[in-house]
């Protein structure tokens, strides 16, 4: 007769087949992750040009970046980025790819709603005017994301990434110093934040 203390339990076939879609998820993801860092690769190498929709479906945002533009964009952008170092807010400025105009770039931890990310924007601007009056941040155009919610049939505006290896042999789509010098010993040290950074999987 068998031993029933050493017989084995029939499987579950719910535990299977939930063991078998979990498989499924991570191995969607890591082809996911491969592309990812696939495109990022061709955009700082130069073969493409890479951007992205800042609002997420669920209308979150992992970044707030500030359009500037036209004459003034130089002091303007610099003075917004002195008010961000000032209020202990990290942010990044980027010579756009036209080369007359900047973008500064703010990350967050994690994902927070774009209503936020854009009041605080305002806030910022806001304080900026309040340090220096004179200066009116008429070369401000707007802010990514542009939108609080999500437009129907839309995905929000899109913004070119940074580093992208074509524009920054003319000196554009680069990190700058607040006196607008490229940083090229940060480089590296940026293309991985933006590696990083740019990885978006919903939840």
């Amino acid at each position: 007769m068998p031993n029933a203390s050493k017989a084995r339990k029939p499987e579950n076939p719910a535990t299977s087949l939930c063991a078998e879609m979990n498989g499924q998820k991570e191995y969607a993801k890591s082809q996911r992750q491969a592309a990812a860092i696939a495109v990022i690769r061709n955009h700082l190498s130069g073969t493409i040009v890479m951007g992205v929709y800042p609002l997420l479906q669920n209308e979150t945002c992992h970044f707030l970046a500030v359009d500037f533009d036209k004459e003034a964009w130089k002091e303007d952008a610099k003075a917004f980025a002195e008010t961000c170092k000032l209020e202990g807010i990290t942010a990044a400025l980027e010579r756009s790819r036209s080369g007359n105009g900047a973008h500064v770039w703010i990350f967050f931890d994690s994902p927070v709603p774009a209503a936020k990310a854009r009041k605080l924007g305002t806030f910022l601007m806001t304080r900026t005017l309040d340090r220096r009056p004179e200066i009116g941040l008429d070369s401000f155009d707007r802010f990514f994301p542009n939108q609080d919610t999500m437009p129907k049939g839309g995905f929000g505006n899109l913004i070119a990434l940074p580093l992208q290896k074509e524009a920054r042999a003319k000196n554009s789509a680069s990190i700058l110093s607040l006196i607008n010098r490229v940083i090229s010993t940060q480089l590296q040290r940026n293309s991985l934040l933006f590696i990083n950074s740019y990885i978006f999987y919903s939840p």
